[in-house]
């Protein structure tokens, strides 16, 4: 017969089995990703011409404007909308910023900072080559934006 020690041992195990099974494996269930969403209100700047190109935008609701600085004047050079995005020609040059955008409605958007726009360029090839295709076509045109969206007109997200 087991003695009072080997019992307490034994009951012990029991319970902690019964706490932690030892199939039990630990998950990380949060994501570490710094890509977020944000709200403008009508007449917010999201990025000045000449800021620093840190991030990608994507509008989820909602319309933008882009102006650019000339001689002392801004002229508007697009007005984007839902699915449209913008931001990534100064991300992909590694420059600054050569328009600013302005909230026209309220908006949602969703801000892909530039380490993460990135990874993903890196890991989906075919993502990567919209945005560099869209940046030539931008530069090669005066930089207005084109009508290319990411998400369709009639998507709901």
């Amino acid at each position: 017969m087991p003695g009072l020690n080997r019992k307490v041992r034994i009951a012990t195990d029991w319970f902690l089995h019964l706490l932690f099974p030892p199939e039990l494996a630990q998950t990380k269930l949060v994501l570490d990703s710094a890509i977020r969403d944000q709200h403008c209100e009508p007449g917010d700047i999201i990025f000045h011409q000449g800021d620093l190109g840190d991030s990608v935008y994507v509008i989820e609701e909602g319309e933008c404007e882009i102006l650019r600085e000339q001689n002392g004047q801004q002229q508007l050079l697009a007005t984007l909308g839902r699915g449209e995005y913008f931001g990534e020609m100064a991300v992909l040059s590694e420059g600054s910023r050569n328009a600013t955008v302005r909230a026209r409605t309220a908006m949602a958007i969703v801000i892909i900072p530039k380490i993460e726009f990135n990874k993903l360029r890196r890991s989906v090839p075919t993502f990567g080559k919209v945005f560099i295709e869209l940046a030539s076509e931008r530069a090669s045109a005066g930089s207005p934006p084109s009508s290319k969206r990411l998400i369709p007109a009639t998507a709901s997200v």
